[in-house]
């Protein structure tokens, strides 16, 4: 069954590998659907890769004060008003409902009296409970702290803490105490706006923030199959002071923070995989090999071989195989630099199945064993529906323009079903009739990207945006220089000078189609990183 899918999913490149199209006009009701879309998949694609989608978030809420009857009597509401201006406690779940789909609301509607009643609910919480959304204060007073605060922190959970204007004073919420904790704020109103639009945005931005703690959720048992001989990291992630001591920093705060799983093999299981797929399904990587030469816009003949297309074929085909072997949800190798050094003989390329895997799985599957670049994909997958494009990051000053590049990267940066136009090329400065073919994916111009950076050992997110624009307006030969797949990134290039720090975040980011900077300065809060938003 998943062969007829892989060549199902391709045969969608022919169609569709010029079709870019503008990007979708409502972000917000992409981020709402994605939870739909994700369960339509699971059902679609069963098998290890699509586990975390299966299980719902669970998010405890937690209803505090009078509740809004108080109010409604001191307006001297009729039963009629009260139905149609009272925000009770059951129709501001269901509206979240409408809004957060993958997510399941536990708790109880009846609101608790004090701070006691609150931290006995806590202590009672079901164990598979994802994060809290408390709508009034997390303390009793004017400052932050208190013994609630306490048990909040001490669950280690993401919370949101939410002001229900007009159902209490503001004073009680200490918005300057809650930084430093995986606290978020919002905003509801216990009787309706006038305005539909103001209503709508209030219960927008709440759901918005409870989706970020399912996009963490789904990470919660995601298994990584790395394919590398220097475990756990790889060869192209730099280790900083005690590279042993770094190391198991990097896989406590992996299993304990995010709740992620590595798995590692040597590249002996990759290598041995190859040549089985070349005696056993060759046929099949030639057909692989022909849907994506027949779906690219061009292919660069004098660079690569039909067998170049082909090796990269049996490569996906194996790496595939041993994703599944291992039960895992997705897979990463070591890059050609490494590969080309093979005690065995040359292993090629693996960046037509990064292509591939990214883009008819809709999972992050980077190269180089790049576990950092891997979890900001993923995360950002989770978290928008968008495939994030990772690379190489260069600053240019002189041209105000940040640069990232490889030789790979997913064909569908909206997470839908427009593709972006790509061409088959050989990888620059290697063997020739070597390493397989590789991929130049032609992203979209003039729109504003996100672009994020990960160190999981420092705990640390890092952030910057800006806008699309021609590489070869700036340099003629550009989609020769370096990698194939290029981003020219146009943006505050003085910053982001003053603010690098190769030794945190190395040399890889990750850039998301669309304005993403609070989502995912949110996101870092609900993780417990601190962010650095390195064009400010």
């Amino acid at each position: 069954m998943k062969k007829v899918i892989a060549l199902l999913v391709l045969s969608l490149f022919t169609i569709g590998a010029a079709a870019q199209g503008p990007p979708n006009p409502d972000p917000g009701k992409e981020k709402a659907d994605r939870g739909k879309t994700e369960t339509a998949l699971s059902k679609e694609k069963a098998g290890p890769n699509t586990e975390p989608a299966a299980k719902k978030a669970q998010i405890y809420a937690l209803f505090r004060g009078s509740g809004p009857a108080q109010e409604a009597s001191a307006l001297k509401y009729t039963p009629e008003e009260m139905e149609q201006k009272i925000m009770t406690n059951d129709k501001i779940i269901s509206e979240l409902k409408q809004r957060c789909q993958g997510v399941e609301f536990v708790g109880e509607l009846s609101p608790v009296r004090n701070d006691q009643a609150a931290m006995e609910k806590i202590d009672r919480l079901p164990e598979e409970v994802d994060g809290i959304v408390i709508f009034g204060p997390a303390a009793g007073g004017h400052a932050f702290g208190g013994p609630l605060a306490e048990k909040l922190i001490s669950t280690d959970l993401p919370v949101i803490i939410v002001f229900p204007l007009w159902g209490m004073w503001q004073e009680s919420f200490s918005y300057q105490g809650y930084g430093g904790h995986k606290f978020l704020t919002a905003h509801l109103s216990v009787i309706r706006d006038n305005s539909e639009t103001v209503f709508s945005s209030r219960f927008d931005d709440l759901a918005g923030k409870i989706n970020l703690i399912r996009a963490l959720s789904e990470l919660e048992g995601f298994r990584v199959l790395s394919i590398t001989d220097r475990p756990p990291l790889g060869g192209y992630t730099p280790r900083y002071g005690d590279p042993v001591a770094y190391e198991n920093t990097c896989m406590d705060h992996l299993q304990n923070v995010l709740g992620v799983e590595l798995v590692t093999i040597p590249q002996e299981e990759l290598f041995d995989r190859i040549q089985e797929v070349r005696k056993h399904e060759n046929r099949e990587a030639k057909q692989i090999a022909q849907k994506w030469i027949e779906g690219a816009e061009k292919v660069n003949w004098d660079e690569v071989s039909q067998e170049d297309v082909v090796k990269s074929a049996r490569t996906y085909l194996a790496m595939k195989a041993l994703r599944d072997q291992y039960n895992c949800h997705t897979v990463t190798t070591e890059g050609y630099g490494i590969f080309a050094r093979y005690e065995k003989g040359p292993i090629p390329s693996q960046a037509m199945a990064s292509m591939q895997l990214s883009t008819e799985e809709l999972v992050a599957a980077p190269s180089e064993c790049l576990l950092y670049s891997l979890l900001v994909q993923q995360l950002g997958l989770n978290m928008t529906g968008r495939n994030g494009f990772n690379g190489d990051y260069i600053i240019d000053h002189f041209n105000h323009v940040a640069y990232i590049g490889h030789c790979e990267g997913p064909l569908n940066p909206y997470g839908d079903d427009r593709m972006c136009p790509y061409v088959i090329r050989d990888l620059p400065q290697q063997y020739k009739n070597q390493c397989g073919s590789v991929v130049q994916v032609k992203y979209p111009l003039d729109e504003t990207v996100t672009v994020v950076g990960m160190s999981i050992y420092d705990k640390k997110l890092s952030i910057f945006t800006g806008k699309t624009i021609s590489g070869r307006g700036l340099f003629e030969d550009f989609e020769d220089i370096y990698c194939r797949s290029k981003l020219a990134i146009q943006t505050d290039t003085e910053a982001l000078l003053e603010n690098v720090n190769w030794e945190v975040f190395n040399q890889h980011r990750v850039a998301f189609y669309g304005d993403y900077r609070e989502d995912f300065k949110n996101l870092a809060t609900l993780m417990g990183f601190e962010v650095v938003e390195e064009d400010r």
